[in-house]
């Protein structure tokens, strides 16, 4: 509701909108923040939409007064304003706003697109997954960690598959390397018809990409998904330590 309220405000369209309480709303809603900040010093690790995260136990009650006073003295208004603390067992902050917390009963909760994407294989969240917990939870393996990782034969066929959505007819992009009109044409190929709105699943082969079939898996560029888990492991601080791999087209 409030960050309705700030946007019908700001929205030179609305009846109702006026820039300086636009402006006020921001303003308050930065000095708050920085508040926040300044309370928390060097134990401050992230500022995000959702929230000031910090390592440690902040004083919320002392917190808590400063905000109550601020609403009182500064805005001269009623202090209405709750702070909550919620801990978290551990946490990896790659960069900014991009970030992994694992919870107290063991979800972990992913920020960023450098850590999610509908669009990503399979492969990418159970990778994420287990490295994401031998980091947060300090194990010391963390090269044996990498080496299951970057196994590729430790994968099931469909956690290679990625997706695309068609954003147009496949006919009309200009680019016709992109992506949706390479694997629209290889489901062509296979005797689909799709359509702008639909969406593909293909998975990278060593000339392109094709939609899933046995002649496709033949082709698997190793070196692609490799690569995608190796950069994985590097904004988790982990070192990569490729294994010797079959090709998985050899189980299939």
């Amino acid at each position: 509701i409030l960050n309705s309220v700030y946007g019908v405000m700001a929205s030179q369209h609305a009846r109702y909108a006026s820039l300086p309480v636009a402006m006020a709303i921001v303003g308050t809603a930065r000095h708050l923040i920085r508040m926040v900040e300044d309370h928390l010093g060097e134990a401050k690790v992230e500022t995000d939409t959702d929230g000031v995260y910090a390592a440690g136990e902040p004083d919320v009650a002392t917190l808590q007064a400063q905000l109550d006073r601020f609403a009182t003295k500064t805005l001269g208004g009623p202090p209405v304003l709750q702070v909550d603390a919620e801990p978290f067992e551990a946490g990896w902050f790659h960069e900014e706003k991009n970030y992994v917390l694992l919870h107290h009963d063991g979800r972990l909760e992913t920020h960023g697109v450098a850590f999610k994407g509908s669009s990503r294989a399979p492969l990418f969240d159970k990778a994420l997954d287990k490295v994401a917990r031998a980091v947060l939870s300090g194990q010391d393996d963390l090269i044996q960690v990498a080496g299951e990782v970057l196994d590729l034969d430790a994968y099931e066929p469909e956690d290679f598959i990625l997706r695309v959505r068609l954003g147009k007819d496949p006919d009309d992009y200009a680019a016709p390397n992109h992506v949706a009109p390479q694997v629209a044409r290889a489901a062509r190929k296979r005797g689909q018809d799709p359509k702008k709105g639909d969406q593909l699943a293909y998975i990278k082969t060593t000339d392109g990409y094709d939609v899933p079939w046995r002649g496709a898996w033949a082709r698997l560029d190793d070196a692609y998904y490799t690569d995608l888990l190796e950069k994985l492991l590097a904004r988790m601080g982990v070192e990569a330590v490729p294994k010797e791999q079959q090709s998985l087209a050899d189980f299939l």
